[in-house]
């Protein structure tokens, strides 16, 4: 087994829960911002949630996508 590649994965995983935790928090306080401003609680903080959450998926994607895409190019030298 190669001991990067488990770093690597750990790395990502890592990545994966910030990248949609902070996108849904951006989201959460935006809506709270605006619903207080505006007296319209809680539309805009729905609205910005689920928006946070497709965008944090999206995100998810592109890590994964560009993840994959790094592991292929690397070249495998020997056996451990």
């Amino acid at each position: 087994m190669y001991k990067g590649v488990n770093v690597r994965l750990l790395s990502l995983v890592g990545q994966v829960g910030a990248t949609i935790v902070v996108f849904i928090l951006v989201g959460l306080f935006v809506g709270l911002w605006i619903d207080g401003r505006l007296n319209t609680s809680p539309v805009f903080t729905l609205f910005f949630i689920f928006s946070g959450m497709a965008a944090g998926l999206w995100g998810v994607y592109r890590l994964t996508v560009l993840a994959l895409k790094g592991d292929s190019e690397q070249p495998v030298h020997g056996k451990d």
